[in-house]
């Protein structure tokens, strides 16, 4: 699909849902989806503000246009199927602030991306929230940016929200402590970022070259279940100078314990940024390239995806203007009514209340 109108961010009030940008698709627009998609997050064409998603096998004119899910396999095939159609082609995923509990557990997110031109999890091409960094920034909307960015951080709220929040108890350290992010291996996020395991690779060994400093790892928790297997272990192994952070234990917990973060792709990343912490990347997330972060990354399609983000760099709450306010669509998860990102903010902090006090 062309990459379609320039649309400026929304600068709506906090307090009402902004207009629904022309690159995203009609709320009342017929969307066709593969069978694991429709099954898999029934939620999803409510949260778009229509109907459930309908088949791709819907007869001719039955569709107004196609969604893939993130990076999958199936989401490429989607994407052959609306291009032999002639119909417009989104590619969709959760926003960064999704829900409390894991969407593996059925639970469905409060916010999801919709993307005309690629999707922010894969730098390898553009995608609309490069477009909205890219593009002059709204004076009004930095400045809600901001009130949101502060928000966010002292209500200790990031993607995934239901983790114990408690301090970790390392005690002083004899250097400043360096946040060695873990990722599951093979994750397509990963790709996405051009990068691969020689990425996590180069991380260590940056990390051992740095002097004095406190090494720490950010075990993921299917890692730490069993269930999968990640990077880091077979590069750390059972070194007694790698102090191991538990998967189970919120972000900003962490967070608190750390002096910066170092990953490839993980949006830990992105919640340091928004904490004013110092971040390497060893890949390209949506958050690199901008002038915010420490990027190391240096495979060719690196090197391509910060060229082209290199003629802007960005504010904080510019990023954060684009990537929690312009780029996805926020809704109660029960209902599909839209609302705002301060309003998600408020119902988050209230499902957490309620989760912890069960």
């Amino acid at each position: 699909m062309t990459e379609g109108p320039r649309s400026p961010a929304p600068a709506a009030p906090a307090g009402e849902p902004p207009q629904r940008p022309a690159w995203m698709p009609p709320p009342a627009a017929r969307l066709g989806a593969w069978h694991w998609t429709r099954n898999d997050l029934p939620w999803l064409g409510r949260s778009l503000g229509g109907g459930p998603l309908r088949s791709l096998a819907a007869p001719p004119g039955g569709l107004d246009g196609v969604l893939g899910w993130g990076l999958k396999p199936l989401a490429h095939a989607a994407r052959v199927v609306a291009t032999l159609r002639r119909l417009p082609y989104w590619t969709a995923e959760d926003g960064l602030l999704r829900s409390v509990g894991l969407g593996k557990s059925g639970v469905p997110s409060i916010s999801v991306v919709v993307d005309d031109i690629g999707i922010h999890i894969d730098a390898r091409r553009p995608s609309r929230l490069e477009r909205l960094c890219l593009e002059a920034p709204d004076p009004a909307l930095r400045q809600r940016a901001g009130a949101l960015r502060r928000s966010l951080v002292a209500q200790r709220l990031t993607k995934y929200n239901h983790l114990p929040d408690r301090p970790l108890g390392l005690g002083p350290a004899p250097g400043r402590r360096i946040l060695l992010v873990d990722q599951v291996f093979g994750d397509r996020s990963i790709a996405g970022a051009c990068a691969d395991a020689a990425a996590f690779a180069a991380m260590c060994a940056a990390a051992d070259a740095a002097p004095g400093a406190v090494i720490c790892a950010r075990v993921h928790p299917d890692v730490a279940a069993g269930y999968v297997e990640g990077y880091l272990a077979p590069l750390l192994g059972r070194r007694p100078d790698v102090v191991l952070i538990d998967g189970e234990v919120a972000t900003h917990a962490v967070l608190d314990a750390v002096d910066e973060v170092w990953t490839v792709s993980s949006q830990m990343g992105f919640d340091a940024l928004l904490r004013g912490m110092p971040v390497r990347c060893f890949g390209v997330p949506f958050y690199a390239g901008w002038g915010l972060t420490d990027d190391r990354a240096d495979t060719a399609l690196a090197r391509a995806a910060l060229a082209r983000r290199a003629p802007r760099r960005l504010d904080l709450d510019d990023l954060v203007a684009a990537a929690l306010i312009a780029y996805p669509l926020y809704a109660c998860p029960d209902t599909g009514r839209p609302i705002t990102p301060e309003a998600a903010v408020e119902r988050l902090v209230a499902e957490r209340a309620a989760y912890f006090a069960r």
